[in-house]
């Protein structure tokens, strides 16, 4: 039973980011769209003999309306109290705050379930219920209804959300687990062409901490045949966004970029998740693409030396130049990967994502059009500018603004670190003016690439007076 959150509580504190990720236009669907997505969960019939048992705890005197009186006893028809008892409930919660709290739940189920299409959960108080829809789009709901005089409709809903059936749960069904019992491998099956590739287990799987977004996640793996390692990466596009396929594509064969292997488009589609007329503004379709590529392990955040995560900068920067005809259009420390070669230094020369790319000789009216995307921690103060309301200096973005990403990225590891391994405690302010989408954040870095001038986190006794010269 999820009640009331205390004021203070680490989920409490998650709701402001939650409602700044999902927004405040939450779309709600009709009834009849409910009753249609759930008509075949179980006949008519069954519902009615069920509801007719004395044991289903649903009662209904001669001249009264139905009522549920308590939860089912027993089993019938697949329907069962541990099925009501598998069910979120929220004791009284109004339309926002059923968004912030449940968004913080599903939040977590996404994370620690990386296989997931979308999670449905359902609010329910004394007298009704609601469903609530989260995926990569964002929320929708339904209105609430009065599930005493819509017993059936409430028993489909119970019935779906509790299926035993994966793929009605919203988990992609072609990401499977199996334990081999004399090795205790773990395998994923992926790619268009069914290939079971095995799952290394030694290293972390990468999610996108996030709900609505690109929802990215990269399963590292090995091949079966070859024994060669490989990163089987999902994400989801809106529909303005070209295929990563295509880019990676065009950069084969280019030294430093990652190297696609095989890739299978059109998994799934956000739409096929609502109402075939839905026309809320804030809805976007995505679009699942999976792609195999190479794997290069480990980012930059795990850097062994200064030098060899300034190497890797320099590296990445070569790459870029290398692949002069896509923008990536987003850098991060988490999209540049060490390449391990046996017997030498590890190379970084890897940019491992091209999701969020654009083709470089697109006009300038073409790239303007596509709404500016990505860390705002990263984002050049051109781009920051061009989000803002004032529309500043809407440019094109090219390779100048890929090239102040690395500076930003670059600051923010030698801030983050006091020295090998260890992070510092406090955060430097100005990463958190970086990380916001205000005029705050394009000032503060203005501000600092032309005068650098806080340092109380910067930790000279590892990072040495060169590397203070290197952001400066």
């Amino acid at each position: 039973m999820l009640n009331s959150v205390k004021e203070g509580s680490k989920l409490r504190e998650m709701w402001p980011l939650i409602t700044e990720e999902l927004r405040d236009d939450i779309y709600v669907v009709n009834r009849t769209f409910i009753s249609g997505l759930f008509q075949d969960v179980a006949t008519d019939k069954a519902i009615s003999e069920f509801l007719s048992d004395p044991a289903s705890g649903y009662t209904k005197k001669r001249g009264r309306s139905g009522r549920w009186t308590s939860l089912p006893k027993g089993e019938s028809e697949g329907i069962s109290e541990q099925h009501v008892r598998n069910i979120v409930c929220v004791a009284s919660a109004s339309q926002a705050q059923s968004v912030q709290q449940l968004g913080t739940y599903c939040r977590q189920i996404f994370i620690k379930q990386p296989n997931r299409n979308f999670v449905r959960t359902l609010v329910i108080t004394e007298k009704r219920v609601r469903l609530i829809h989260f995926d990569c789009s964002g929320v929708y709901m339904s209105d609430f209804i009065d599930f005493h005089e819509n017993p059936a409709l409430f028993v489909r809903l119970v019935l779906r959300l509790t299926s035993p059936d994966e793929e009605l749960l919203g988990f992609d069904t072609s990401v499977k687990w199996t334990v081999d019992e004399e090795s205790g491998n773990t395998t994923v099956n992926s790619d268009g062409q069914e290939i079971t590739y095995n799952l290394n287990m030694d290293e972390e799987i990468f999610v996108r901490a996030s709900i609505r977004g690109r929802g990215t996640v990269c399963w590292p793996a090995t091949h079966p045949v070859s024994g060669r390692s490989v990163l089987i990466k999902d994400s989801w596009r809106t529909a303005t966004r070209e295929s990563e396929s295509k880019y990676l594509e065009a950069v084969k064969g280019i030294e430093g970029v990652a190297q696609m292997i095989s890739y299978h488009d059109f998994c799934a589609d956000t739409e096929n998740y609502r109402p075939s007329d839905c026309e809320h503004d804030g809805f976007h379709n995505r679009t699942k693409l999976r792609v195999v590529l190479e794997y290069y392990g480990k980012n930059v955040w795990n850097f062994k030396s200064r030098f060899e995560l300034v190497a890797a900068f320099r590296d990445a920067l070569h790459t870029a130049r290398s692949s002069s005809n896509t923008s990536s259009t987003e850098t991060s420390p988490y999209r540049i990967y060490y390449l391990g070669r046996k017997g030498q230094e590890r190379s970084s020369r890897n940019f491992n994502h091209l999701d969020m790319a654009i083709w470089a000789d697109r006009t300038t009216e073409e790239i303007c059009q596509d709404p500016r995307s990505g860390d705002y921690l990263y984002q050049s103060v051109a781009i920051l500018l061009s989000m803002g309301e004032e529309n500043q200096s809407a440019l094109a973005q090219d390779y100048l603004d890929d090239i102040e990403s690395f500076f930003y990225a670059l600051v923010r590891i030698i801030f983050f670190f006091k020295k090998l391994g260890k992070s510092n405690v406090d955060r430097a302010p100005f990463l958190v003016e970086w990380g916001t989408c205000d005029a705050g954040a394009s000032n503060s870095k203005d501000t600092f690439i032309r005068n650098p001038i806080s340092w109380t986190h910067y930790r000279k006794e590892f990072w040495g007076e060169s590397c203070k010269k290197l952001i400066t």
